[in-house]
C-alpha cells in the first residue's frame, strides 16, 4: 500500500509540474512547432496546446501565428494531431476548434478537410473537426458571395 502511495504522488507531483511549466501565449512553443514540422512529436504538439489560453486573443503575434500552426499541423498530420488533441481538457478542445473555424490566414480548407477525412482515426473528435473545417468553408464563401475580402 506504502509503494502504491509513493507511485500516486510521484504521478501528481508531475501532472502538477507539467501543468506548472505550461506558459500561456508562449511565442517559444509557436516557434517550435513551425521549426519542427517533419518531426513532431507528441509532446511537441502538448505544449503547443497548452499555450491556447482566453488571454491570449489580445496578442495579436500570438494569435495569428498559433492559428496558422493549428492548421499546419493538421495539413502534416492530422491524425496525430487528432491523437493529442483528444487527450486536452475541454476547455482546451473548444478553443482549437474555434481555432479551425476561423482560419486568420490564406489556407486550402478543402485540402485540409480531405486529410481529416482520410487519417485512420475513429471517433466523434474527428468528426467535429472535420465540423470546424467546414464551417470555416462556410465563412469563406460566405465573404466571397458578399464580395468583402477575405483572408483565405
Amino acid at each position: 500500500m506504502k509503494h502504491i502511495t509513493t507511485i500516486l504522488a510521484l504521478i501528481f507531483t508531475t501532472i502538477s509540474a507539467s501543468a506548472m511549466n505550461c506558459e500561456k501565449c508562449a511565442i517559444e512553443n509557436v516557434k517550435l512547432i513551425a521549426e519542427n514540422l517533419d518531426s513532431l512529436t507528441v509532446e511537441l504538439i502538448k505544449d503547443f496546446f497548452c499555450t491556447f489560453d482566453k488571454s491570449c486573443q489580445n496578442n495579436s503575434e500570438y494569435s495569428e501565428w498559433s492559428n496558422e500552426i493549428v492548421f499546419e499541423l493538421l495539413d502534416h498530420d492530422a491524425k496525430l494531431f487528432l491523437t493529442v488533441l483528444k487527450a486536452e481538457n475541454l476547455e482546451t478542445k473548444k478553443m482549437i476548434i474555434k481555432e479551425i473555424e476561423t482560419p486568420s490566414h490564406e489556407v486550402d480548407l478543402n485540402r485540409i478537410y480531405k486529410k481529416i477525412e482520410s487519417t485512420n482515426y475513429e471517433g466523434t473528435l474527428k468528426k467535429e473537426v472535420l465540423e470546424a473545417v467546414s464551417i470555416a468553408t462556410k465563412k469563406n464563401l460566405k465573404m466571397e458571395s458578399t464580395g468583402h475580402e477575405s483572408n483565405f
